[in-house]
Formats: structure tokens, C-alpha cells, sequence
């Protein structure tokens, strides 16, 4: 017999799980949250593995087949859902860590360095600073408005117990190991460490 669903697409976008419930912001639609349902398996595993070294309720970029189901029109008083849509999926195309070449919401800075290898992503839109290293579990702290003076650009934000610190400068860098040139150096300050690099804007 037909199928009464809809035949579906593919939907590119980011995920995030986190006690249970899966979220998914579109990149076509952005501004909008979809509540993820049907097959949702394989992207569970998925998502787990692309955020072995990452923390509960982290984003990953995936991109899957499924189709969106808008709600109806509430009556009464019942309580509004926080999503736009449902999106079901049927299938699961690729899931993988974000990075500056994959993430369709551009973040405000990226950064990198070396010894140990490092990169930090700085994201209003995401409302969170990642900070990871080679061999270390990601750290993240929510989002704040930064400073500005002149060249430089600082972020004073908190996570736990711990106080981060990054320090931008307009000055242009070059990758000590890859020779790539930036347009800003970078300093990072978190849990006793300093992280030396380039960045740019996202």
C-alpha cells in the first residue's frame, strides 16, 4: 500500500543531544529549532562517536533524509512546544565535528595552534566557546559579549569552576607548523594553561 508520508529530502544542519532529545537547526532555515524523530538510531551512534572527546549537548553538522511536519495550530491553552517543526528522519547521510569549512552558521572567531595542537570556536549564534586540545576532552563555556579596544578583542567568560580568557589581536600570524597566514593572533587562558596561535573571523 502508498505511504501517507511525505517523500523525503535531505536535511543539512546541526545536532545536538542532550538528555535524550534530539534538536536540529536547519541551515536553509535558520532561526528555526526541529524537534528529531523516526529512524534515530544510527544517528545516536553517530553523534556519540563524533563527540567522543566533546560534552553533552555539544553541536555536530549531519546531514540526513526525513521530512518536516509543522504543527497544527494550538487551540485553547495548551502549552506552546520551544520547536518550529518535527523533523523525521528516515536515513542519515554523514555526521561529523564541526569545523570552519563544514559549519553553516559561521562562527565569530576561529583559532589554532600548536604544541599541543589546539583549536577554539567562538559562536553567538551557537551562544558557546569551545576550546579544545589534542588528547583533552572539549571544554565549552557559554557565550559573553566581548570587549573591544583598539586591536584587541577580549572574552572574559566562566565555566564551573573554571575562568576562560581569550585575548584577540589584529595582527597578522602565520601557522608555526602549517606556514598558513591569519589575520589576528590569539591567547588563551583556561584552568592554568596557555594556548599561543592565529585566528580569524569566522
Amino acid at each position: 500500500m502508498p505511504s501517507d508520508e511525505p517523500v523525503g529530502k535531505t536535511y543539512t544542519g546541526l545536532v545536538r543531544i542532550e538528555d535524550g532529545s534530539i534538536e536540529f537547526r536547519p541551515c536553509d532555515a535558520k532561526g528555526e529549532t526541529y524537534w528529531v524523530g523516526g529512524e534515530t538510531e544510527r544517528l545516536r551512534e553517530l553523534y556519540e562517536s563524533a563527540t567522543r572527546q566533546g560534552y553533552p549537548g555539544q553541536n555536530v553538522v549531519a546531514a540526513v533524509i526525513g521530512y518536516v511536519k509543522k504543527p497544527k495550530p494550538s487551540r485553547g491553552a495548551a502549552m506552546a512546544s520551544p520547536y518550529d517543526a518535527q523533523l523525521k528522519i528516515s536515513d542519515v547521510r554523514q555526521v561529523r565535528p564541526k569545523n570552519p569549512r563544514n559549519n553553516c552558521f559561521a562562527a565569530d572567531y576561529y583559532a589554532n595552534g600548536n604544541e599541543p595542537f589546539w583549536n577554539l570556536q567562538i559562536s553567538e549564534k551557537e551562544g558557546v566557546i569551545e576550546l579544545s586540545a589534542l588528547g583533552q576532552e572539549t571544554v565549552h563555556v557559554d557565550y559573553v559579549a566581548p570587549t573591544v579596544e583598539g586591536r584587541f578583542t577580549r572574552y572574559f567568560a566562566r565555566g564551573g569552576d573554571q575562568r576562560m580568557k581569550v585575548v584577540i589581536e589584529e595582527v597578522p600570524c602565520e601557522d608555526s607548523m602549517a606556514g598558513n597566514s591569519y589575520t589576528h593572533t590569539v591567547q588563551v587562558n583556561y584552568a592554568g594553561r596557555v594556548y599561543e596561535g592565529c585566528g580569524r573571523k569566522g
